[in-house]
């Protein structure tokens, strides 16, 4: 049966016309065509899911994590103001090797991987899930199950697409610097966010009530929602000036300017402020732990 989708071995068959409707009018697609998206079961999926990329910051730990934050704003209050900014620094560092401590493996809808050999694909792909997918629609309760199934289709495509997107743009260092869980929480915003972006209203509360039994990851995008931003070219200008900066290279294009304008002009918000910042630096680590460190603090 033609489509843009091939049915590996999960037990659910998705139509052509849903298909469609997973891929119409996103940006993700079209900067992504040539990714396939395998159709697999749970078993499948987690055969082939990389540790790291099954684990995340366990929301039952979320009073802990308040905890050190406070912790760690109180010791670098407590320093002379000439010291603070190396002492944040080293408090950041403890604080991202704390996090290790509270995250918990769970069980992922989409996946995507750079290369999927064993499933007759050399180069990367992305596997839907549609078993756990539907399974999430049902227990949502907040739309028909066969309505919410679509939209939640729907929205993880877009968010492995997204992965696709900056693992290409970056030229791979995007799927390396996952590990990191700095990296992971600031990757996640821009998944999430993007797949958001591209729901109706519906869609967006439904992704919303999912989070909630999700990864704390999953909930970074969440203030972005207060913002009156165009969101499908806000996730696509984020998505492009951080995989450039994962790649090494600094604005420095006319099109990174034109972007880096657009962002800047848009209504302002702190941590998007930081992520431009960081765009240009050369310690982009320390700027990731920054931005990251918020976004977790913002849904905590």
């Amino acid at each position: 049966m033609p489509g843009l989708f091939r049915r590996v071995d999960s037990r659910v068959e998705i139509p052509l016309s849903l298909q469609l409707y997973c891929v119409h009018d996103t940006w993700t697609y079209p900067c992504t065509p040539e990714v396939p998206v395998l159709l697999v079961s749970p078993e499948t999926i987690d055969e082939l899911c990389p540790p790291e990329r099954r684990t995340g910051v366990d929301p039952r730990h979320a009073d802990r994590l308040r905890e050190l934050m406070d912790a760690m704003a109180k010791k670098v209050i407590e320093r002379e103001w000439r010291e603070r900014e190396r002492a944040w620094r080293r408090e950041l560092e403890r604080f991202w090797e704390d996090v290790k401590k509270y995250e918990e493996p769970y069980a992922v809808w989409g996946l995507f991987l750079e290369s999927c050999e064993p499933l007759g694909v050399r180069g990367p792909a992305i596997l839907l899930c549609p078993e756990r997918i539907r399974a999430a629609a049902e227990e949502a309760e907040v739309l028909e199950t066969e309505a919410a199934f679509k939209r939640l289709l729907r929205a993880t495509l877009v968010h492995e697409q997204t992965h696709a997107y900056t693992w290409r743009e970056s030229r791979g260092a995007a799927y390396k610097a996952y590990r990191d869980a700095s990296f992971r929480v600031l990757e996640e915003f821009i998944a999430q966010y993007t797949a958001w972006a591209h729901l109706d209203k519906g869609g967006r509360v439904l992704l919303a009530r999912c989070s909630t039994r999700q990864p704390l990851e999953y909930r970074t995008w969440r203030f972005m929602t207060i913002i009156g931003y165009p969101h499908r070219l806000t996730s696509f200008t984020i998505a492009y000036l951080w995989s450039n900066a994962l790649r090494g290279t600094p604005p420095s294009t006319r099109l990174e300017e034109l972007l880096i304008r657009y962002l800047s002009h848009a209504p302002r918000w702190h941590v998007l402020d930081q992520l431009l910042l960081g765009m240009g630096r050369l310690d982009l680590r320390h700027a990731v732990r920054e931005v990251a460190y918020a976004l977790l603090k913002a849904v905590l």
